[in-house]
């Protein structure tokens, strides 16, 4: 590391390449592969989900990573996205997403045994005739359920990524420094070109984390953002995601970032076993582009999971909780209530709307 720092100082100074600028390059490439790798595992994901519609991307600023300095990075990456916890969110959209499925595939069939059975009348007929379009909405919905779990994934493994990507920053080791100017007056010139190697390893790993940020972090964001499923009831009407409310203050670590504001109230219950609406952690207005310049910054909800844990739980400063309410299936179809309502069960519109939903404090959880 000495000879290397010393180095450094050399050839920066003469204008040659340093073992900094080397290593960073190196991170670049990584950044890229990293970036191109999930890009491509998310799209095949949901190749084979039946989406037709997406909502209006909630992100829209650009924000320029290069104006974070590399401790601002690798604390928002600390106290913003927390992975995990993504992943729980994300695997319970997926299970709603099957159970829905499930039921879709046989309402319509056992739907035509019971009135086969023996039933007759008017109500009979009206049964039979709710039986498919209740069982293709069943159907439409799952892969929008299971196309949100997939996103929600997506945005955490970036966001895990880029964290694991972003050390925590060095100081200057002044004893290093030091040993050099112990030597004496000949000690004198290496020690300073210590130093300035220090120094340039010190730029060279922040414009690094930068580059991972926006490599990495931001563009995986701005494409979940961009591919979060629209939600319709049972009608064919769209379910809208309630208005989030803008936040204000200070985020985690940012300094001056504009941080989280609240969600609406979430609340409501699907009929039929399958709760409705809880709410995962939302986001406000947070930063997040790097030098690509994709668009940066949220006002969006979170995306709301059916049955889903509800509060924000353990979010830093500045952070918002979107939330919203899961219509039942049967809420907005007369003569489907009972039977659609008691069958599908899962909410028909996440009052979120399919917002990405991993946000959190205002220092950096948007893309």
């Amino acid at each position: 590391m000495g000879l290397k720092d010393w180095y450094d100082g050399v050839a920066g100074s003469v204008g040659l390449e340093t073992f900094a600028e080397e290593e960073r390059k190196e991170q670049q490439q990584k950044a890229e592969q990293a970036a191109a790798q999930q890009k491509s595992q998310l799209s095949q994901q949901n190749s084979g989900l039946d989406v037709a519609q997406y909502d209006k991307p909630g992100i829209s600023e650009c924000v320029n990573w290069s104006g974070f300095g590399h401790d601002d990075i690798f604390q928002t990456n600390q106290d913003s996205i927390d992975a995990r916890r993504v992943s729980q969110v994300a695997e319970i959209w997926q299970e709603v997403a099957t159970k829905l499925r499930e039921r879709g595939e046989n309402y319509a069939t056992d739907i035509g045994k019971i009135v086969d059975g023996g039933w007759q009348g008017e109500a009979a007929e009206n049964a039979r005739e709710v039986g498919k379009p209740a069982s293709d909405w069943m159907k439409a919905s799952a892969d929008a359920f299971e196309m949100t779990g997939n996103n929600l994934n997506g945005a955490g493994e970036a966001a895990g990524e880029a964290a694991k990507m972003v050390p925590e920053p060095e100081g200057h080791n002044w004893g290093h420094t030091a040993g050099y100017a112990a030597l004496g007056p000949a000690g004198l010139p290496a020690a300073g070109l210590d130093g300035l190697g220090q120094m340039e390893k010190r730029e060279q790993q922040e414009k690094a984390a930068q580059e991972t940020m926006g490599r990495v972090y931001s563009p995986a964001l701005t494409e979940v953002d961009s591919k979060m499923p629209q939600y319709t009831k049972p009608d064919g009407s769209t379910a809208e995601p309630p208005p989030a409310n803008p936040g204000g203050g200070p985020g985690a670590g940012g300094g001056g970032v504009p941080g989280g504001g609240a969600g609406a109230a979430g609340g409501g219950a699907g009929a039929g076993g399958v709760p409705g609406a809880g709410s995962m952690p939302g986001s406000g207005s947070l930063p997040g582009s790097g030098d690509t310049g994709p668009p940066a910054s949220t006002s969006s909800q979170s995306a709301t999971p059916p049955g889903g844990p509800g509060g924000p739980g353990g979010m830093p400063p500045g952070a918002g909780a979107g939330a919203g309410a899961g219509a039942g299936a049967g809420g907005a179809m007369g003569g489907m209530a009972g039977m659609a309502g008691g069958a599908a069960g899962a909410g028909a519109g996440p009052g979120a709307g399919g917002r990405a939903g991993a946000g959190a404090g205002g220092a950096g959880a948007g893309a």
